[in-house]
């Protein structure tokens, strides 16, 4: 007696063959050889990529195969959520019944937010408008005269005189935005560049920085020298025909780069020759660093 796989439940025991076959005719005693049908250990494994995790299950337990480990891969398509990814045993297989078949499914993409901090720095290179004034608040003729700063001219010792130099906010907001986009920029830092005039009372001179109290929305004709707050920051002893920059401190970041601004002021604590001075217009510029939240998801 021998055997015989089947995949046939319903064979299982019952006789495949014999020997010699039935009809013919035999000695008395001859033995009769027979194959008997025995349930075949091994299996097919089905193809369930791309099934959904119900009818995955069905399948391997179908095949006489058990649901292994099953786990997850994130996807953003929604229209695979719930179906299998990947199978750990490939489809056609022959494995012995019972075996544990793993597979990956796919889970929608949970989207975390993360905030993050943006720097970065634009340049101001043409102010709105730089002026002198002088005097009573008279302005001087920019065609003609420098940006001056200290005492009213190189004869007298009389008088006082002042360069404002004012950028609009809608220039720097449209700088920043350019970067931020819908995100609210906080300036951080503002650096003053600029250059001494050759030729302007001393050599060397201290210069000091201030602001306009008061919101000018176009070039004035004159000014209240009463709303000129002078000494905010100095710059120390500078030289002329030399080139500088300088960090204003938060008093001024706050009155000049706020909105709404106030006009940067450039001056002397004095009308002593010692301190007056003049600025190359041509070189005067700011370096705007700001920073911004900017929130995206992973």
């Amino acid at each position: 007696t021998s055997t015989t796989y089947t995949t046939n439940q319903a064979q299982v025991g019952q006789i495949a063959s014999q020997s010699p076959a039935s009809g013919t005719t035999q000695n008395i005693g001859t033995s009769v050889n027979y194959v008997t049908y025995e349930l075949n250990p091994y299996t097919t494994v089905p193809n369930i990529v791309g099934q959904t995790t119900t009818n995955a299950n069905t399948l391997l337990t179908n095949a006489s195969l058990n649901v292994g480990s099953v786990t997850t891969l994130e996807t953003t398509n929604s229209g695979l959520v719930g179906t299998v990814a990947s199978q750990g045993t490939s489809s056609g297989s022959s494995v012995l019944r019972g075996t544990s078949i793993n597979y990956v499914r796919y889970i929608a993409k949970v989207w975390t937010p993360v905030t993050v901090t943006r720097t970065q720095t634009v340049n101001i290179w043409s102010p709105t408008w730089q002026r002198t004034f002088y005097g009573s608040g008279n302005r001087r003729d920019v065609n003609t005269e420098s940006l001056y700063f200290g005492r009213f001219s190189s004869t007298s010792t009389t008088g006082d005189q002042v360069s404002l130099i004012n950028v609009n906010w809608s220039a720097i907001n449209a700088a920043m935005t350019a970067y931020s986009g819908t995100n609210t920029p906080t300036i951080t830092q503002v650096t003053f560049y600029y250059g001494l005039a050759s030729g302007t009372g001393n050599s060397s001179k201290p210069v000091r920085f201030g602001y306009y109290g008061g919101q000018l929305s176009s070039m004035p004709s004159s000014i209240s020298m009463g709303n000129v707050y002078k000494s905010i920051q100095s710059a120390g002893t500078q030289s002329n025909g030399s080139y500088y920059s300088i960090n204003l401190n938060s008093t001024l970041r706050s009155m000049c780069f706020t909105s709404p601004t106030y006009p940067l002021v450039v001056n002397a604590l004095d009308t002593s020759a010692s301190s007056y001075g003049a600025l190359m217009s041509s070189s005067t510029y700011f370096a705007i660093t700001f920073t911004w939240q900017e929130t995206t998801y992973v």
